[in-house]
């Protein structure tokens, strides 16, 4: 799969094309926002291309020269999921943002908790999602995440497959989103956001 670095006009019609189609608004982040961080270099997309067509994408929220990443976002195109295409683009993926950012051995990755729904087929949804990253070497924290009434459990792919101590982890997710917003969003986000141990 070719995967390329997204400039400021491709993210512009990927959040009009496919984030608004694949993510709840709630939980979209505005393309504003996205153009802010990317020019501050806080925000990174890849798209994945067979033959010049889309066939993914995946973007990463940072701090320059922190050693952790979330991934924001993680998609398949809806006419390539199910053929084993999401396990080969998350696997290049994470390799190639270990290449390109070197100081990085972490990257985060949110899943809404299974448990703290009771509808069964979001359950199921939920679970497939949390199973899909663990297949391809995803590792769950003993770290939980509340952001804006979601609880999420929060995943780790390493470098090196060393061990992270689940506060650190709730610390840095927690300053990767306050290092995200304006002063005025981050007093709303203080109110929304924290982590807490399972």
């Amino acid at each position: 799969m070719n995967i390329r670095k997204a400039d400021i006009t491709q993210i512009r019609q990927l959040h009009k094309n496919s984030l608004s189609r694949d993510f709840p608004k709630n939980e979209l982040r505005p393309f504003h926002m996205m153009k802010t961080l990317t020019e501050k270099n806080q925000y990174i997309v890849y798209l994945g291309y067979q033959n010049h067509t889309l066939i993914g994408y995946a973007c990463f929220l940072t701090i320059p020269q922190n050693s952790t990443t979330l991934m924001d976002y993680f998609a398949i195109e809806p006419q390539f999921r199910h053929q084993g295409n999401g396990s080969i683009f998350f696997k290049d993926i994470v390799k190639k943002y270990f290449t390109d950012f070197p100081s990085t051995n972490t990257i985060v990755i949110e899943c809404e908790n299974p448990e703290k729904t009771t509808d069964n087929s979001e359950k199921i949804i939920r679970q497939k999602r949390i199973d899909f990253y663990v297949k391809n070497d995803a590792v769950i924290s003993n770290c939980g995440w509340y952001a804006f009434d979601v609880d999420y459990l929060l995943l780790t792919v390493t470098k090196d497959h060393h061990e992270i101590f689940p506060e650190y982890l709730g610390q840095t997710i927690y300053n990767l989103y306050m290092n995200s917003a304006d002063r005025l969003f981050q007093r709303i986000m203080k109110k929304n956001i924290y982590f807490y141990l399972l």
